[in-house]
């Protein structure tokens, strides 16, 4: 995990440098080529998660201000969480900021989901992203929610590898509930089977 985090931060740094080029030689705003063009591409570099969530069972919520794809992608492209749903909160009143991450522009390895959405006023910093997302959600909740800064790994206080270890350690652990659920349930379904054909004789069939 050490060598690819090291490769995750150095496309963390090559894109955001790349962004602050563009951005001192014209103020133009991103196009959705440029957006393309900041996803890393490939498979994410641990893979994805082969025992998966259902579709939408699992939310990472980034709080943002301005939902950059070059801040954005390079580390979302890698979490590697199978059907996770990606939400992207901006707090600038942009909705092209919103068709940025358009399916037909982005789309994340894994069958992950991304929506980019605004929450204005800008008030309240993170905490208010991640009580507006929980309020909305609230009479359908997912199994977890990952709450997280527009940063990511790449910041003083969130370290790479420890970041995805826990993100997908945490996932695994609910897959692995999920699956002895499942199984359990079916315990329960073959006991009643077996005891209703002990009530008809003990076998089916002629």
């Amino acid at each position: 995990m050490k060598r690819n985090c090291i490769a995750v931060e150095a496309d963390l740094e090559r894109t955001v440098l790349d962004a602050s080029t563009t951005a001192g030689a014209s103020a133009a705003p991103v196009t959705a080529a440029a957006a393309a063009g900041a996803a890393p591409g490939g498979p994410p570099f641990w893979g994805c998660e082969a025992a998966a969530l259902p579709p939408g069972a699992f939310h990472v919520v980034v709080s943002t201000f301005n939902a950059e794809p070059e801040q954005l992608l390079p580390w979302l492209w890698h979490l590697g969480l199978t059907n996770a749903a990606v939400y992207l909160y901006y707090r600038l009143n942009d909705s092209s900021l919103a068709a940025l991450y358009d399916k037909s522009v982005v789309q994340l390895p894994c069958n992950m989901s991304v929506t980019a959405l605004p929450l204005l006023p800008n008030k309240g910093r993170e905490a208010a992203v991640f009580l507006h997302h929980m309020a909305h959600h609230y009479e359908r909740l997912p199994k977890a929610l990952m709450l997280v800064h527009d940063h990511g790994p790449a910041s003083r206080h969130s370290l790479c590898g420890p970041f995805y270890r826990r993100a997908r350690g945490y996932y695994r652990g609910l897959v692995e509930r999920q699956d002895a659920a499942a199984a359990a349930a079916a315990g329960q379904g073959a006991t009643k089977l077996g005891l209703f054909g002990r009530r008809g004789g003990g076998r089916f069939g002629v």
